[in-house]
This record gives C-alpha cells, sequence and structure tokens, in this order.
C-alpha cells in the first residue's frame, strides 16, 4: 500500500525548454514535516549545449496544472556531450496546501504505491516550458499477502494476513489504519480471501527506512464453505502462492507527513504465512 512519493521523477522534464526526461531513478524521501516531503532522484534527459550549467526552478502539479503539489530545481551539467543526454541531481518539495491538492496529490501517490503511472504537468518557474508527462511506475509497496491459515480458523471464519512491505525511502513508513478485501482463484472459481477493517489499527504496521519487513499478524474475516477451505490450503501449500486482487485504503505516514492512499484492483502474490 503504501507509498509510491512521488513527483521528482516528473520534475526533471521542466529542466529546459527543449528537455524530455528519459528515465529517473533513485528516487527517495531524505526528510519530512507534517506538512511536506523532501525528495531527491536522479534524472536522465536530453540537454542542447547552450543550456550547460543552466539552474532550473519548476512546479508540478495535477495533469490541468490546476492543483500544484510542489516545486524544486535542478542544474544541467558545465558540458553537454555530443549525445545531449545527461544524468543530473535533483531535489523537489512535495507540499500540497489546498484540498484540491492535497486530493490530487494522493492520487498520484496511491498510483506510486501501486506501481501504477499517472499524468502530471510540469512547468518552469518563468513559465516558459510547460509539459504533461506519465509518470514513472512507482515501486511495489506490498510485495506479498502471508495468509495465515488452518481449516477450522478458516470454516470458523477467522483468518489472518502478514503483509510483506517495501519501503524504499530513507524515512519510516507507516500504515495506521487499513480497510482491505483480497480475492483470489480457489477451487475453480474467485473467492474473497479475506477482508480487513481496521482503523485504526489495534497495531500500526511501522517499515523502518530502506526496509523490507514482514507485518505481524492482522485479523481477517474469511467465509469458506469446507470445499473451498480444503482448496485454499492446497493451493497455497509447500510453498506455493496464488495471484490476489487487492483493493485496499489505507492512512499512512511517510515519515512525519500523514495521508490517505488507495490500491485498486492490484496484483498481488499470495501464499501462506
Amino acid at each position: 500500500m503504501f507509498s509510491k512519493l512521488v513527483f521528482a521523477f516528473l520534475a526533471a522534464a521542466a529542466a529546459v525548454n527543449a528537455a524530455v526526461p528519459q528515465s529517473v531513478s533513485n528516487l527517495d524521501v531524505v526528510a519530512s514535516t507534517a506538512d511536506s516531503l523532501s525528495l531527491t532522484f536522479t534524472a536522465t534527459l536530453s540537454a542542447t549545449a547552450d543550456e550547460a550549467g543552466k539552474t532550473v526552478a519548476f512546479t508540478f502539479g495535477n495533469a490541468d496544472n490546476t492543483a500544484s503539489f510542489g516545486a524544486g530545481s535542478l542544474t544541467l551539467p558545465a558540458s553537454i556531450p555530443d549525445s545531449g543526454i545527461v544524468s543530473v541531481a535533483a531535489a523537489a518539495t512535495y507540499n500540497p496546501t489546498t484540498d484540491a491538492a492535497k486530493a490530487a496529490g494522493a492520487v498520484v501517490l496511491s498510483n506510486y504505491a501501486a506501481n501504477a503511472a499517472s499524468a502530471i504537468s510540469v512547468v518552469s518557474a518563468d513559465g516558459t516550458f510547460t509539459n504533461i508527462l506519465l509518470a514513472a511506475p512507482g515501486v511495489e509497496t506490498i510485495q506479498k499477502l502471508g495468509l495465515v491459515v488452518s481449516l477450522s480458523a478458516l470454516i470458523s471464519g477467522k483468518g489472518g494476513v502478514k503483509i510483506t512491505n517495501n519501503n524504499s525511502f530513507s524515512v519510516p513508513l507507516t500504515f495506521l489504519s487499513l480497510s482491505s478485501t483480497a480475492t483470489g482463484p480457489v477451487g475453480g472459481s474467485q473467492i474473497t480471501l479475506g477482508t480487513i477493517n481496521q482503523n485504526p489499527l489495534a497495531t500500526p504496521i511501522v517499515i523502518a527506512p530502506k526496509t523490507v519487513a514482514v507485518s505481524g499478524e492482522i485479523p481477517a474475516a474469511v467465509s469458506f464453505t469446507l470445499t473451498q477451505a480444503l482448496a485454499l490450503i492446497t493451493a497455497i501449500g509447500g510453498g506455493k502462492t496464488i495471484t490476489a486482487t487487492v483493493n485496499a485504503d489505507a492512512i499512512i505516514k511517510v515519515g512525519d507527513y500523514q495521508t490517505t492512499v488507495a490500491i485498486r484492483n492490484k496484483a498481488i502474490p499470495a501464499g501462506q504465512a
């Protein structure tokens, strides 16, 4: 589920009028407050010789440029190679201040957490450059669902899930609430594997910086027939996995910055915890 942050990958596009981002890598959240996130990234982009050494400020926001998420800058190298392709370090601050910007930003954060793309506008500070781009995919924030299963528990409606989460940033990632439903192919049909509805979570999930970690068991409501329960245990036994389709809403904190993310129809491997 979360969490990803974002936009630095697009900010590179605002470098210069002729600049076209080829790729963005090493995206990181290096600091946070309750109102903002500090981002760093490496942008590989095209530039012309007369743009060498130029420092460009930019803003970035939603696709129609009606809600600003934040601003940043980057400096092109002193010498541009004949290929015109350069890699530069850049920094940006994500700090939406209006309700519209926060809502629009949350959509992009959700897509980033689900490794999906978003359309975002990038505008140079002098107003001479505007571009609308598809954001590069983000990260697989949720990497696996571990289903805590036993025949008696499944039949009684008591299940559990352990979530393997990825935090690629330099600040902690915390899940404060989680509402989700997972479905998957069992016994020849799609069935609901479990439903979680905890707001807030009884025990918040905290993932340290630059860490992949497995959460503690989160209770999940399940409803299986005996045949389905046996089929599920068979399907995920012996280290095997099935592909679950997850829909989830979560309140998360990236460092000190709290927001809500939504993941829709995301395919995630599920196996026995």
